[in-house]
């Protein structure tokens, strides 16, 4: 019961911290504006996951789709950018509940546009974003990154070389290493997300599963939902239940969770951020408290589709 209060306390709230124009905006980057079509399609999925009815969301899959860039088929994070493969990924997984076939086939075409020969798939398309950083390159940016891949693949269908990348690529004692944000706990998620269920992978699961455990989310309910999300099994409840607990405790009285920073913005050509510490900008947070929500309630949807 305190599950299903906490779920449709932040439905509400997201529903209620959509723009007029049906989309939703967050991360207000310093010097640059804030995101968009991203936020939106994210946003618009954990609503579609966590059993929102779909009647209220079609008007903002419409704002979505329209959206769409004709020229390449893909979405950006927000309009003053080309787009990227992560942001399409989401588009597509979010549209196909309301159809968009064409448009999500286009799409589609895009992302495998993106992928590299060994399975992987890269953020951007190089020669669409080198006008954005002019004198960089961009082999980070345009390499293979692990969180896009499982992202990727998932938007596909289930892409068998990008599964097999990570099976491959996966870390000895399980898990992979993360590009875009500061801890690894989230490329672990989304790569278990990629290849549970599938048999050969089953021992990388398992084992990025017990890494998550061990994992240190801080005072971030954003990192905390997505360790209950990639152990939300049967046999997994009881190692997670603190985190549960905690999870649901962090709610505030509006419905939201928030978070300190979790996104980080390696400079265009780095291609280890573990390794490297070069950024373009300082660590950031969503001020509007939109995509740390919607991250939770993908995580508590996760244990009530076990009927907890």
């Amino acid at each position: 019961e305190k599950i299903k209060r906490s779920i449709t306390d932040a439905q509400t709230f997201l529903m209620d911290n959509k723009d007029n124009d049906g989309l939703w905006r967050d991360f207000d980057i310093r010097n640059y504006g804030i995101l968009e079509d991203w936020i939106t399609a994210y946003t618009g999925l954990a609503l579609v996951r966590s059993g929102f009815s779909e009647l209220p969301l079609r008007y903002i899959a419409e704002a979505l789709a329209n959206r769409q860039n004709q020229k390449v088929g893909g979405w950006s994070c927000d309009e003053r950018v080309v787009p990227d493969t992560d942001t399409t990924a989401f588009a597509i997984m979010f549209l196909s509940s309301f159809g968009y076939n064409d448009s999500i086939n286009k799409a589609k075409d895009f992302i495998k546009r993106q992928q590299m020969p060994d399975g992987s798939f890269r953020t951007y398309q190089p020669d669409l974003i080198a006008p954005f950083i002019p004198g960089l390159t961009s082999e980070g940016w345009s390499g293979g990154i692990s969180e896009v891949t499982a992202t990727a693949s998932r938007a596909l269908g289930g892409d068998k070389r990008g599964r097999s990348y990570l099976e491959r690529s996966a870390l000895p004692n399980g898990g992979w290493r993360e590009y875009w944000y500061n801890k690894d706990i989230y490329v672990n998620a989304q790569g278990i997300f990629a290849l549970e269920g599938i048999f050969s992978a089953a021992k990388i699961v398992n084992d990025t599963r017990d890494k998550l455990l061990l994992s240190e989310p801080g005072d971030s309910p954003f990192y905390q939902s997505l360790i209950i999300a990639g152990n939300t099994t049967p046999s997994r409840m009881n190692l997670i239940r603190e985190n549960i607990e905690t999870l649901l405790d962090m709610q505030r009285e509006d419905g939201s969770w928030e978070s300190p920073s979790m996104l980080q913005f390696p400079l265009p050509p780095n291609t280890e951020p573990w390794n490297d510490p070069r950024r373009i900008r300082e660590d950031l947070y969503d001020q509007k408290r939109i995509f740390t929500t919607s991250t939770c309630l993908m995580g508590l949807s996760s244990l009530r589709e076990l009927n907890i």
